[in-house]
C-alpha cells in the first residue's frame, strides 16, 4: 500500500485524453499485419484510463474504440466497407482480416514468375588467413582483380564484351573456372578472399604472394552431398516460431531468478526472448548458464523462408507456477513477445495435448471409512417385519435421482439387494438448496423395531461451560459423518429401500436411523479416548487450548488429518459487547434513565408491566438475574441459541433462563419456521377435524337429482332423492 501510494505521487500523471488522441492517430504501417496493429491498438488501451469503470463497462469501451480506430485507419479497403455494412464484433473483424490477409497473400503468390532454376553446385571459398581489410561498401561490391587495383563499373561492362571464344579457352584466373574472367559479375569469387592459397591453376604459389589479403587464388568445387545414413551426415534442422497477436495464453514465469511474461505457443520449436527483455534480465543479475553469442541453429516464422536473427542464446531455469525445468533460450533481434515453446510448455505442465485431456474419470474411488470398526444394528424379534410399497419420483427429477444412486454406488455407500429380504422402506427425495436431490429414506417403521443403545449424548450447556476456559478453538468437521462407520453384514437388510430401478441396501450408516447418532457418538468416543483436551458432539470435534502450555504428542495426532489455518473464536456474546450495544440502543438507554430516576409512569408498556423486577448494572439493563440483550444483538442471540437445531421448545428454554426482551417468544416462533432444516424434519401437522353434515329437520329441505339413462329404449329418468 505504501509503495502504490508513494508511486502514485512520485509518477508522473497520465492524460487520459492525451493518450486517447494518441490511441486515435495509431494507423496500420504499410506491410503490418493486422493482428500486429491490433496489438499495438490493444497495448495503448491501457494508459487510456478505461480501467476506472467496471471490468464490464471497460470492456465495452475498449471494443468501442478500437472499432473506431481499425475503421478509420486500416489499410484495407476491403474491411473497412465489410464493417461499414453491418456492425460487428471485435474476434469477427479479426476473422475478416485474417480471411482477407490470407487471400491477398494467395493472390500476390499466383500472380509471381515460376523461381529460376537454381545451380546444383555450392562453392566453397577458401579465404586468405589474417584478414585485415575492411568489408567492401554496402552500397556496391568492391572487387579486387590481380593486384590492388580498383575496377569500376564501367571497366566490368566493357569485360562482359570479350570475345566468348577467349572465355571458353581460358580459365578464370580467380576461381579456375572456365567460360568466364575474374572480372565478370558472375564469377563465384568475386569480392571473396581466401583464407589459406594451395594451389593456384595447378601450380605452387609463392608465400610471398600471400601477403596481398585482396586476393582470391582458388575456388574449390564442393558437389552437394545426399544425407544418407552411411556417413551418418545428418540434414539441418529447422525451428519454426510464430507470434500472431494472441493475448490470452500469457503466463508468468521466473527466469533464473527473475519474473516475465510468456507467451505459450504449442507451434513454436524453440523459446524466444526479445532484446529488451534480455536487457532487462541483465539489469536485474538474472543467473543464466552456456551463454554464448549467436547460434547454429535456423529460426524461421511460418510460412517464411527468411530466418530470424539470432542475437544470442542460454539456458536458464525457468518455475511456472510449482513446475520447474531447465530450459534454452535464444534472443531473437525484432521480437515481439517471449515465447514459451511447445516442449518447455510440455515439460512445465502448461499445455496438455491429447484426447484424455479434459476427460473424467468416472470411476470413483470408494468413500473413507473408519478402519476396524462395524456397528450393529439390534432389533426387537416380536416386532413383523413391513415391506413398504414404492414412493414414485417425480419424472424431471428421475435423471438426477438415478445419478445420485450411481454415486453412491461408486463410493461403496450402498449396493444392490440380491435375493429375497424382509425390511423395505420407501425412498424420500429432498432438493438442497444448490438444487440437486438429496436421498433420504423413510425409517419411520425400521426405527419402532431397533433397540437402542441408549449410549449417552453430550449436552451444549456441559460443554459451554468446559469451553469458557478456554483461549483457542478449532473445529474439525467429518465429512458425511455416518458413511464413514461400516455396517455389520447381518444388519444391512434391515437398511434396504426400494427404488424404481429396485432394491439396494446400505453399506454403511445411514441418516435417519434412530440409533445411528448413539452408534457414532460411541465410537468417537473410542477413539478418543485418552487425549486430553478433546471435546466432541457427534461429527464435531473441538481442540480446547488452556493458557498453560500443553505437551504435543505426535502418536495422540495422527487421527487429525487437517487443521484449519486460522483459529475460530469463541461465538458467545461478551459482556462488553452488550454494554456497548446498550450504550447505543435509544429505547434501553431510555428505559435505563426512567428506571435510575425511579419514573415508572412514562415507561413503554413492555416494561412498565416488569417495572419492580427491572434494574441497571453496569450500563446493562436487566430483568433481575436476567440480560435485557439490545435491539442490534437479538437476532444474533436466537442464531446462537438455535445451534444443532434443538426445536422451538427447548430454544425458548434455554432463552428465557438467561436473557430477555419484549416480544421474544414470538421472535423466536418466527426464526425456527424460517429455519429450513427444522422444516424439513419437522412432523406434519394435525389434519384439520371432519366436520358432520347437519341433518335436515324436515322432508325435501336437502335432496339430490341427477339423470339415469340412457335406458334400453332410448329414454332417460330423471331421478330425485330426498
Amino acid at each position: 500500500m505504501a509503495i502504490d501510494l508513494l508511486n502514485g505521487f512520485f509518477q508522473a500523471g497520465r492524460q487520459y485524453v492525451i493518450e486517447r488522441r494518441k490511441l486515435r492517430q495509431i494507423k496500420q504501417q504499410e506491410g503490418e499485419k493486422f493482428s500486429h496493429f491490433l496489438l499495438r491498438l490493444r497495448q495503448q488501451t491501457r494508459n487510456c484510463g478505461f480501467e476506472q469503470h467496471s471490468s464490464e463497462v471497460s470492456e465495452i469501451l475498449k471494443e468501442i474504440y478500437l472499432t473506431d480506430v481499425v475503421v478509420e485507419n486500416c489499410r484495407s479497403d476491403d474491411l473497412r466497407r465489410s464493417i461499414l455494412k453491418k456492425d460487428r464484433s471485435l474476434s469477427e473483424i479479426e476473422e475478416i482480416a485474417a480471411s482477407i490477409e490470407d487471400t491477398e497473400l494467395q493472390m500476390l503468390n499466383l500472380k509471381k514468375p515460376p523461381p529460376a532454376l537454381e545451380e546444383h553446385a555450392a562453392y566453397e571459398v577458401s579465404n586468405v588467413r589474417n584478414l585485415k581489410r575492411s568489408p567492401p561498401p554496402t552500397i556496391r561490391p568492391t572487387v579486387y582483380g590481380r593486384g590492388d587495383k580498383r575496377i569500376s563499373p564501367r571497366s566490368e561492362e566493357r569485360s562482359d564484351f570479350y570475345n566468348l571464344a577467349d572465355k571458353n579457352k581460358s580459365s578464370c584466373f580467380a576461381c579456375g573456372e572456365h567460360g568466364h574472367f575474374a572480372k565478370s559479375f558472375n564469377c563465384p569469387a568475386r569480392g571473396q578472399t581466401c583464407r589459406r592459397c594451395r594451389t593456384c591453376r595447378k601450380r605452387k604459389i609463392d608465400m610471398k604472394v600471400i601477403a596481398n589479403p585482396k586476393r582470391v587464388y582458388n575456388m574449390e568445387r564442393v558437389d552437394p552431398v545426399t544425407p544418407t545414413t552411411e556417413n551418418n551426415q545428418k540434414e539441418e534442422k529447422v525451428f519454426y516460431a510464430f507470434y500472431g497477436g494472441n493475448t490470452t495464453n500469457v503466463l508468468p514465469g521466473i527466469f533464473g531468478g527473475v519474473s516475465v511474461q510468456l507467451l505459450v505457443d504449442s507451434g513454436a520449436d524453440a523459446n524466444l526472448i526479445k532484446p529488451e527483455t534480455w536487457e532487462m534480465m541483465k539489469r536485474n543479475l538474472v543467473r543464466v548458464k552456456n551463454s554464448i553469442k549467436g547460434s547454429s541453429k535456423v529460426l524461421k516464422g511460418y510460412g517464411s523462408n527468411k530466418s530470424l536473427t539470432i542475437v544470442g542464446s542460454f539456458e536458464a531455469e525457468i518455475i511456472v507456477g510449482k513446475a520447474k525445468t531447465d530450459a534454452e533460450f535464444f534472443v531473437v533481434q525484432g521480437g515481439q513477445r517471449d515465447i514459451l515453446g511447445n516442449n518447455t510448455s510440455k515439460q512445465l505442465g502448461v499445455l496438455k495435448v491429447g484426447l484424455h485431456v479434459n476427460e473424467i474419470d468416472m470411476k470413483k474411488k470408494p468413500f473413507s471409512k473408519i478402519s476396524g470398526v462395524q456397528a450393529e444394528i439390534h432389533t426387537k424379534q416380536h416386532v413383523k417385519p413391513v415391506f413398504q410399497p414404492l414412493r414414485r419420483v417425480p419424472i424431471p427429477m428421475e435423471e438426477a435421482v438415478n445419478k445420485k444412486l450411481e454415486e453412491l454406488l461408486d463410493r461403496d455407500i450402498i449396493e444392490v439387494k440380491q435375493g429375497p429380504t424382509t425390511w423395505v422402506s420407501p425412498l424420500v427425495v429432498v432438493g438442497k438448496a444448490s438444487g440437486e436431490p438429496r436421498i433420504c429414506l423413510d425409517l419411520r417403521r425400521v426405527n419402532e423395531a431397533i433397540v437402542r443403545e441408549r449410549f449417552p449424548m453430550p449436552v451444549v450447556e456441559e460443554y459451554l461451560a468446559r469451553l469458557c476456559h478456554g483461549k483457542v478453538w478449532s473445529k474439525l468437521d467429518i465429512k458425511e459423518a455416518f458413511h464413514q462407520v461400516e455396517l455389520a453384514e447381518e444388519s444391512r437388510d434391515i437398511t434396504t429401500f426400494i427404488t424404481n430401478r429396485g432394491l439396494f441396501r446400505f453399506k454403511r450408516l445411514p441418516f435417519g436411523l434412530v440409533s445411528a447418532p448413539e452408534i457414532f457418538q460411541r465410537i468417537m468416543e473410542e477413539i478418543l479416548a485418552g487425549c486430553d483436551g478433546d471435546r466432541n458432539i457427534a461429527d464435531a470435534l473441538s481442540r480446547l487450548s488452556t493458557t498453560s502450555a500443553v505437551p504435543f504428542d505426535l502418536k495422540e495426532e495422527v487421527f487429525i488429518r487437517e487443521v484449519v489455518e486460522h483459529a475460530a473464536t469463541a461465538s458467545a456474546l461478551k459482556w462488553e459487547e452488550i454494554e456497548e450495544a446498550s450504550k447505543h440502543d435509544d429505547e434501553l438507554s431510555e428505559v435505563g434513565r426512567m428506571i435510575q430516576e425511579n419514573d415508572h409512569r412514562n415507561l413503554p408498556l413492555a416494561f412498565k408491566v416488569l417495572a419492580n423486577e427491572l434494574c441497571v448494572v453496569n450500563g446493562v439493563l436487566m430483568r433481575v438475574d436476567r440480560i435485557i440483550i439490545p435491539t442490534k444483538l437479538r437476532e444474533r442471540v436466537l442464531s446462537l441459541a438455535h445451534e444443532g437445531h434443538p426445536g422451538m421448545r427447548l430454544m425458548k428454554s434455554h432463552l428465557r433462563a438467561n436473557v430477555w426482551w419484549p416480544n421474544m417468544d414470538q421472535q423466536v416462533e418466527k426464526f425456527v419456521r424460517q429455519c429450513r432444516g427444522c422444516s424439513l424434519v419437522a412432523a406434519p401437522g394435525a389434519p384439520e377435524p371432519m366436520t358432520r353434515k347437519e341433518l335436515p329437520n324436515q322432508p325435501w329441505v336437502d335432496i339430490a337429482a341427477d339423470f339415469l339413462g340412457p335406458l334400453p329404449d332410448g329414454q332417460y329418468l330423471l331421478v330425485v332423492i330426498d
